[in-house]
């Protein structure tokens, strides 16, 4: 026969037989690594998967601070993915992760408009997506050095969110 049974934390376990032929399959990690018989027992743990409740922000821009609340996210940090047209930009600044609740920055060069954010456990499992609408930050020139220039001269400029490495056909026009 085949039999639920619950734990004393929430996780649900299955068991019961098979015939399968490819019996205990791809799974490395199983206790029994080959066929023993013409039929076989097993138990199985179902995975739980993330649950994003809420978030503090509805949209932003890289390096704005994030609160990802939930539960089941794991007690060990998995992956935050911002994901847009199918395309994932993952997550390298995370600051805090616990089972109910996540601090990070937004990383740079997720796609400009609206997106989807996911809980990736380390086994894999993802949370449902939870809407966030990316935008660009305009670079923003704070000072340059030297205040006059000519053709050909070098010039240094100081700002915010120029982001991580040149971009491709960035010019500076400079008019006097």
């Amino acid at each position: 026969g085949t039999c639920l049974a619950l734990d004393n934390v929430g996780n649900v376990y299955v068991s019961g037989g098979t015939s399968s032929i490819t019996f205990p399959g791809v799974m490395t990690d199983s206790i029994q690594q080959i066929k023993g018989g013409s039929r076989e027992i097993f138990v199985t743990k179902i995975s739980e998967f993330p649950n994003i409740k809420s978030t503090n922000r509805k949209k932003g821009f890289s390096g704005n601070k994030m609160k990802i609340s939930g539960n089941k996210f794991g007690e060990t940090q998995g992956k935050i993915l911002f994901v847009r047209n199918g395309i994932e930009t993952e997550c390298d600044d995370i600051q805090s992760w616990s089972t109910s609740k996540i601090k990070i920055k937004v990383p740079w060069g997720v796609i400009l408009g609206k997106c989807k954010i996911y809980v990736e456990d380390t086994n894999g499992s993802r949370s449902k997506g939870k809407k966030f609408y990316y935008q660009k930050q305009k670079p923003k020139i704070i000072k340059f050095i030297p205040k006059k220039v000519k053709t050909g001269d070098e010039l240094t400029l100081t700002g915010k969110y120029f982001g991580p490495e040149q971009g491709e056909n960035g010019s500076i026009i400079v008019k006097g």
